[in-house]
């Protein structure tokens, strides 16, 4: 998804935790890209650049689900 569809998508579901901005979308991504291990990855070949979960963002995605519906975290 491009940025400024990740912000409207967030938007638009989940109204009662605030509204993202578009303008700082592209540089909250960037930071969770140069993480290690990154989260995110970023294809550049497209306009705009589109994002992506990487291996370890899917992991800790499913992880965070979990969490919130209280089943513990497995080894």
């Amino acid at each position: 998804m491009s940025s400024g569809t990740i912000a409207a998508t967030f938007n638009t579901m989940f109204r009662e935790a605030g509204q993202l901005q578009r303008r700082n979308m592209a540089r909250d991504l960037g930071r969770l890209k140069t993480q290690s291990p990154p989260l995110l990855g970023e294809d550049t070949t497209r306009t705009p650049s589109l994002w992506f979960l990487t291996h370890e963002g899917n992991r800790r995605a499913e992880e965070l689900v979990q969490q919130a519906r209280g089943v513990p975290a497995s080894s």
